[in-house]
């Protein structure tokens, strides 16, 4: 049981990273491990994903990720509140900053509390706080928690994608869009890890 939680924190923290720094000399090597130990054989989207992450160089791959989430025609930042209203800091930020705030997390001020980086950060402190308690009513009610903040505020991750996907000159993001068109089903990955535990 404790292994299930540990390694939906972990998946949660490494897309948490790339969503808010980009790649970079931490977040690059620890997709590429991601991906290199999730595949068999080199073999599916894993194996795709981590033959591009290892064929692409770094300024190329942060050039993409600039460009989709950051400057550019493109521009899509991954906000809850950007996906689903077209503005910044708007409700979905507000609900999103309860749960944090429930919890006794003051977020940073310099990144929106409905960055999709930091609900994967947020979603992986719950994860271990119920890994790590030994009261088993305790941790039931972090795994519910958990569970309900994943579905009321990761939902949205397809809408990100599908509205990436209709950036200009697509082809010039062609390794973010191999990795951004799995994260919806990372994130379900870590929705079903909790629900079996």
């Amino acid at each position: 049981m404790g292994n299930q939680l540990k390694l939906a924190a972990l998946k949660a923290v490494t897309f948490g990273g790339w969503l808010l720094e980009g790649f970079n000399e931490k977040t690059l090597p620890v997709l590429k491990k991601y991906y290199l130990v999730n595949c068999s054989e080199g073999e599916g989207t894993g194996g795709s994903i981590y033959k591009a992450l290892e064929s692409t160089s770094l300024e190329k791959l942060q050039q993409q990720w600039t460009t989709a989430f950051c400057i550019g025609p493109c521009c899509i930042p991954p906000e809850e509140s950007v996906v689903r209203t077209g503005l910044s800091m708007q409700e979905p930020r507000d609900k999103t900053l309860n749960w944090y705030l429930k919890f006794g997390e003051k977020p940073s001020s310099r990144v929106p509390a409905d960055h999709l980086g930091i609900q994967l950060f947020f979603l992986s402190r719950l994860l271990l706080e119920a890994d790590t308690t030994k009261d088993e009513e305790e941790k039931r009610q972090l795994l519910e928690e958990a569970q309900t903040f994943a579905k009321e505020h990761l939902d949205w991750v397809e809408d990100l994608v599908k509205k990436v996907r209709l950036c200009p000159n697509l082809e010039n993001l062609s390794e973010l869009i191999l990795l951004l068109d799995q994260l919806p089903r990372e994130i379900k990955d870590i929705q079903e890890e909790i629900s079996r535990v």
